[in-house]
């Protein structure tokens, strides 16, 4: 199945935020013509990019400035009353070039499935409960099962992001 790129239109059946065009060239701009992704087929491009995609639209979509233009569309992008952290407009048809980007960096990480946020239950060592005026407390053993951050990601997205930037709350 073809890509069905988001052009501004908000497009109901759109999965991906960029082109292979865009991806081949910003891998070969920014990580050389030698890089794995050189050697991908289309096919294997195109599913990254939704992959990547996907994984951008679902971590970032309540992290992104502004708000989606409609309810139909498929995708987080595009937006209205949205600027750049700097205060530049962004048009509410475009899709930003650091939200493309963005995409491609998700999907040239090696493990996709990685990157798709799972459900896990935190191994709860002891719980300590107060009942006026309340107070909970949770002590974990090991990790309480948090989803990873994605430096290259977030550093390509950090001027279209609000709140959390760069690994922060």
């Amino acid at each position: 199945m073809a890509l069905i790129v988001e052009d501004g239109t908000r497009k109901a059946d759109a999965d991906s935020l960029t082109t292979v065009e865009f991806a081949d060239a910003y891998v070969t701009s920014i990580y050389g013509a030698s890089h794995a992704w050189s050697g991908y087929s289309s096919t294997e491009k195109e599913r990254r990019l939704r992959v990547g995609t996907r994984y951008v639209c679902d971590s970032y979509e309540n992290l992104f400035l502004g708000e989606r233009v409609d309810n139909v569309q498929a995708l987080s992008w595009p937006r209205q009353n949205a600027e750049t952290n700097e205060g530049f407009e962004i048009g509410y048809r475009d899709v930003p070039l650091d939200v493309q980007r963005g995409v491609v960096e998700a999907a040239i990480i090696g493990d996709l499935s990685a990157m798709l946020p799972t459900t896990t239950t935190p191994n709860l060592k002891r719980t300590k409960r107060k009942v006026g005026p309340l107070e909970t407390e949770n002590e974990y053993a090991g990790s309480a099962g948090t989803q990873p951050t994605y430096l290259t990601i977030e550093r390509a997205l950090t001027r279209v992001l609000g709140q959390r930037r760069m690994g922060r709350s």
